[in-house]
C-alpha cells in the first residue's frame, strides 16, 4: 500500500482544541463553505491485519484507523485522529480520506463526521480470524439526532443511508458496497 499524501493545504485552517463531544477536537480557524476541502486526512495505509498487530501491541487504538476499503485503512495521525464524530456532522469523508465540509462551516466551530459513514466491516471475517468485534462504540455527540451507538454504515437506518448516499456523503469503498448490495437484493428478487 502506498502512504497517504502527507501534505494538507488546510492544516493552517484548523486547530485543536478542548472539545464539549469528546476531550480535544478540531476546530477551523477560518470560515469554510460548503464543499471546501477541509483537509485529507493524514497517515499511513495498512492492512486490516496489520491494523489488528498494531491494536493488540498497543501502538494505537481501535479508533485510531480510518476504514478507507475492505479490509484497508489508514492509520490517523494525531491531529486528525482529534476530529470527532457526530450524528449531525458538518463534514463528510469522500474518495479516500478526503474530509468535506457538508455544510458551510463557521470559524471557531468544531469540525465533525460520522464515523459511521466511513464503516464497513465483515463481522464474520473479523470474529473468525481476529476472535473479536469489530469496533463500535457508544455515542455521546449530544446532537438532538444522536443514534447512541457508533457502528457499521450497513447498520444505519435505512432513511440515514439514503441520505448520505444520495447526497454522496460517503467514501468511495462505501459507494461501491451500496451498490453491490443493490444489485445482490434485485438480482434475488
Amino acid at each position: 500500500f502506498n502512504a497517504v499524501p502527507q501534505e494538507c493545504a488546510m492544516d493552517d485552517a484548523l486547530r485543536v482544541a478542548s472539545s464539549i463531544i469528546h476531550e480535544n477536537g478540531v476546530f477551523a480557524t477560518v470560515s469554510l463553505m460548503k464543499n471546501t476541502t477541509v483537509c485529507q486526512l493524514l497517515g499511513e495505509e495498512v492492512t486490516l491485519a496489520e491494523l489488528v498487530r498494531r491494536i493488540d501491541a498497543g501502538i494505537i487504538t481501535a479508533a485510531d484507523g480510518l476504514q478507507v476499503g475492505p479490509e484497508r485503512y489508514i492509520c490517523l495521525e494525531e491531529m486528525y485522529r482529534c476530529i470527532n464524530h457526530s450524528c449531525d456532522p458538518n463534514g463528510f469523508v469522500r474518495g479516500v480520506g478526503e474530509l468535506v465540509a457538508m455544510r458551510d462551516i463557521a470559524e471557531g466551530e468544531e469540525i465533525t463526521y460520522d464515523y459511521s459513514t466511513t464503516l464497513w466491516e465483515d463481522k464474520s471475517l473479523i470474529r473468525r480470524q481476529y476472535h473479536r468485534e469489530p469496533w463500535t462504540m457508544q455515542c455521546s455527540c449530544g446532537a438532538a439526532n444522536c443514534r447512541g451507538v457508533i457502528d457499521q454504515f450497513y447498520l444505519l437506518p435505512s432513511q440515514t443511508q439514503q441520505h448520505y448516499i444520495e447526497n454522496g456523503f460517503v467514501p468511495d469503498f462505501i459507494q461501491r458496497k451500496m451498490k453491490a448490495t443493490r444489485v445482490l437484493r434485485n438480482s434475488s428478487s
